[in-house]
């Protein structure tokens, strides 16, 4: 009599949290575990191999949004690693236990579920641009050794790798280049500058456009 009572109030609890995944919609979820499920939905297969680099992905969106009120929400700040926010990893763990992501704490790996992926689809049509920015970061970081990542992050914001562990490991990997433009260069609509690896690039000012082309030597 106890067994059957026990069982039957499983599987009500069940239908209970099937019943909640169904209504759930992306309103219910803040802007940090909204962020967070479009970087994994717009990986190829609907997955991220690594803590760290989900942190680093995550924190070159925030910084390319511009959005104030987003980048408050992850509070990055400087750690072990680079930019860490314990924001993103509540988020993400509460993404887990909603049934939305599937993580694998022995690999660190976090994969999009059918309902993840659905709700993702939403997130899409309600913010297609949002939703594109994070395509264009993974399509070219995404795939990057995470040591690589954490090393174009030092290269554009050093501040936060003030406490980092690895720093002085990163500073010969090659797989990351960038120019530093100088204010004044506007100015002047275009000039030659050479990058952290040592090519020559031609940067020049388009209305509100920089135009950056590498110059080939015949």
């Amino acid at each position: 009599m106890g067994g059957a009572m026990s069982s039957e109030n499983k599987e009500l609890s069940s239908d209970k949290k099937l019943r909640v995944l169904k209504e759930m919609d992306v309103e219910d979820l803040d802007s940090v575990q909204q962020s967070a499920l479009m970087l994994v939905g717009a990986t190829p297969k609907g997955l991220i191999d690594s803590k760290m680099r989900v942190q680093k992905l995550a924190f070159l969106f925030s910084k390319s949004l511009e959005d104030h009120d987003l980048d408050a929400e992850f509070s990055f700040e400087p750690y072990n690693l680079g930019p860490y926010s314990e924001n993103l990893e509540n988020a993400l763990d509460l993404l887990a236990a909603q049934g939305l992501l599937l993580r694998d704490p022995n690999r660190n790996r976090y994969t999009a579920t059918a309902f993840g992926r659905t709700m993702i689809e939403k997130l899409v049509k309600k913010d297609p641009t949002r939703y594109s920015i994070a395509e264009e970061i993974v399509h070219y970081l995404g795939q990057l050794n995470p040591y690589d990542l954490a090393a174009a992050v030092y290269e554009l914001y050093p501040e936060y790798a003030s406490k980092s562990t690895i720093a002085h490991q990163l500073k010969g990997r090659k797989a990351i280049d960038s120019v530093v433009i100088p204010l004044n260069l506007r100015s002047k609509g275009e000039g030659f500058l050479k990058s952290r690896l040592g090519r020559t690039l031609n940067v020049s000012f388009v209305k509100d456009q920089i135009w950056i082309d590498e110059r080939i030597d015949d």
